[in-house]
């Protein structure tokens, strides 16, 4: 029994450090732009879709990953460039717009994959400590969130870049007056959002099947995780990701999975209701 209680809190964990990398690329994205991407899910599906479809061409999933982020880096450019007026624009507009976008995805998804779910054949196994069982998978993924969150931070705070992008969202206008070229910092903030949704997707293929509707899951899961924790702020998404990966874990594998879903949905709106600024929001 009490290894089974590890277990369970130690897949919770593993999985909310996962959820934090998602949760941070679109807290960055809204942090400096203000900007709703609701095709944000999307993106990610349409990158593991890419991973897959390149397996079926006999490409490992690791020599895969650098393929990826070089495409997702050239159709984010082109992506920022058709959408970008849309960040200045009204937030219904922003909604409507990228609402729109998203289903286009999901349509050119199921016209290209169909309906089924789909999936990369690549195993990495798992080792026991002390009679609790650990995915080498969940781990990497945990461990590499951990260290990409961290270095996102240190990018924020050491970097010229870094500090015109945290100025941005502190006060758009005030950065403006002090010559930050505002295109730039969202261009920029366009891309490592992106780049850190397909790192995200990386770690999704070897953990889950693909289908053209994952994207909306995955987007709420983001937004919960940006909303708990606090807006713009990184130990914010660490926080968010934990909670939603334990609630998650945890009731799902007392009952069922649907309902530990459900209850992550349902503590989200708790927590919202109680801070509508975060846990860690200001």
């Amino acid at each position: 029994m009490l290894n089974f209680i590890f277990q369970v809190i130690l897949n919770g964990l593993l999985l909310g450090c996962l959820y934090a990398l998602l949760g941070s690329g679109i807290n960055l994205m809204f942090g400096a732009t203000n900007y709703l991407y609701l095709a944000y899910g999307e993106s990610i599906m349409i990158a593991m879709y890419a991973f897959y479809f390149l397996s079926t061409f006999g490409i490992d999933i690791i020599w895969s990953l650098p393929i990826v982020i070089v495409v997702t880096l050239l159709l984010s450019i082109i992506i920022f460039y058709i959408i970008r007026h849309l960040i200045r624009a009204e937030v219904t507009t922003q909604l409507v717009a990228t609402a729109g976008f998203s289903m286009l995805l999901q349509n050119m998804a199921l016209l290209l994959w169909g309906p089924d779910f789909r999936g990369v054949r690549a195993f990495l196994g798992s080792f026991e400590l002390y009679g609790v069982s650990i995915s080498y998978t969940r781990l990497l993924a945990a461990v590499v969130s951990i260290i990409i969150l961290l270095c996102l931070h240190i990018f924020q705070i050491k970097t010229l870049t870094g500090k015109a992008i945290k100025a941005v969202a502190d006060d758009r206008e005030a950065a403006k007056l002090m010559g930050i070229d505002l295109n730039r910092v969202y261009l920029i903030t366009f891309l490592l959002a992106n780049i850190l949704g397909t790192i995200v997707a990386f770690f999704l293929v070897l953990m889950q099947s693909i289908h053209p509707y994952v994207g909306s899951s995955l987007l709420t899961i983001a937004f919960m995780v940006m909303s708990i924790g606090g807006l713009g702020n990184w130990k914010g998404s660490i926080l968010g990701g934990l909670i939603i990966g334990l609630v998650e874990t945890i009731i799902g594998s007392i009952t069922m999975p649907a309902i530990g879903i459900a209850f992550s949905y349902a503590l989200f709106v708790i927590i919202i209701l109680l801070r509508p600024k975060g846990l860690l929001g200001v």
